[in-house]
């Protein structure tokens, strides 16, 4: 599962409230949210 790095994690603190990663090789289950704080938090993919 994707997280995020240091510079998205400097990005996210700047930025947004909810920020999406997603990774290889980008299916349903292939991303993780994360608060302003670089925190996962839970969201479903809604289909």
């Amino acid at each position: 599962m994707p997280y995020p790095s240091a510079a998205d994690t400097a990005l996210f603190e700047r930025h947004g409230r909810v920020h999406i990663i997603t990774g290889k090789p980008y299916g349903k289950d292939d991303w993780n949210a994360f608060d302003h704080r670089s925190r996962k938090i839970p969201m479903e993919v809604v289909d």
